[in-house]
């Protein structure tokens, strides 16, 4: 019976997680101070980019996956700031409405 009782905690375990940053593109910004302003887009936002890094929404156990792209906002905004982005593209929501990935970005200046 404990093993099957074991068995079963780490299954729900490992389908919970915290919100993940994973550096993907090949630039590095100055940290933005804590609570930047940045804005969210579900689509291509028709302006240049650079790709900073993706984040991976993880099911914790204080605040789930994200369901609204204002908790989508809340829950990235330390990853978004600290690695200098100043957007967000949100790409993948899955059946259920609960998001799952976003791309943190940093639009080009223009001269």
């Amino acid at each position: 019976m404990k093993k099957i009782a074991l068995i079963a905690l780490a299954l729900v375990l490992t389908g919970c997680g915290p919100t993940l940053f994973m550096k993907t593109g090949d630039y590095s910004f100055e940290p933005l101070n804590s609570g930047c302003d940045f804005n969210i887009y579900t689509t291509n936002p028709n302006k240049a980019f650079k790709e900073v890094g993706l984040v991976e929404f993880g099911n914790d156990w204080m605040n789930g996956y994200p369901t609204s792209l204002a908790q989508v906002k809340q829950q990235a905004a330390p990853f978004v700031c600290q690695s200098g982005g100043n957007g967000l593209l949100v790409w993948e929501v899955n059946g259920f409405g609960r998001y799952l990935k976003a791309t943190i970005i940093r639009f080009e200046e223009v001269n």
